[in-house]
């Protein structure tokens, strides 16, 4: 199960590190499912303080509710960009107090998970998703779930330790990480942003028609 757990979440990170613009309307139902997995399995360890993803429930539940927000990912293309974002920054919100070494404010750090999470989403919703967004999130999301699993692998953390994305674990394990963590989410933004240029990621499914006006009739008719 470990290794199970590291390799989808080095697979899924380096997705989303070095492709997450251009993948980001595509893969926005696995998205979606992933951060459903994460909010389902992190519910049941906090409701019966289980490890995460370490029961046969955790993981039932981490699949249902993975499905369900999937399924609105992909029904619903606004509110699958707002699920994703909000998730990918709670993830880094809740990763900022770990790293600064204050471990015993749980709920501080949920809070401010929720508030970076929220304005994440703010601006992906304001700003109608600017590229700059979609790569800044995604790197630094999957920078945090690729070492997260490598972590795993090398025996430093348990698959429990990354409930919200990886992130938390990865900047709170060492200051090494930390840089670590950091430079890979450059090395994925600026590739992103040399590799799409080209690429518009947009809000709604709807395209916007341009009207041209009728040209003026001989005669002014």
């Amino acid at each position: 199960m470990d290794w199970f757990v590291a390799l989808l979440s080095i697979t899924i990170g380096l997705v989303a590190t070095f492709f997450g613009y251009r993948l980001f309307r595509a893969v926005l139902p696995i998205f979606g499912f992933v951060v459903g997995a994460i909010v389902g399995a992190q519910a049941v360890s906090l409701i019966f303080g289980d490890g995460f993803l370490t029961t046969l429930l955790s993981i039932i539940t981490a699949v249902v509710v993975g499905i369900v927000f999937g399924l609105l990912a992909y029904t619903f293309w606004a509110l699958g960009v707002i699920i994703v974002v909000f998730g990918m920054g709670f993830a880094i919100g809740t990763a900022l107090l770990p790293a600064l070494r204050i471990d015993n404010l749980e709920l501080v750090s949920w809070l401010i998970g929720v508030a970076v999470g929220l304005g994440f989403a703010a601006a992906a919703y304001v700003l109608r998703l600017p590229r700059a967004v979609v790569v800044a999130v995604t790197a630094l999301w999957g920078a945090g779930s690729t070492l997260a699993g490598i972590l795993i692998i090398l025996g430093q953390i348990e698959p429990e330790d990354i409930g919200y994305g990886g992130v938390d674990a990865v900047v709170s394990n060492s200051f090494i990480w930390l840089l670590a963590f950091l430079a890979l989410a450059v090395v994925g933004a600026v590739f992103q942003a040399m590799t799409t240029g080209d690429i518009d990621v947009i809000w709604t499914d709807e395209q916007v028609q341009h009207v041209r006006p009728n040209p003026p009739m001989p005669g002014g008719g």
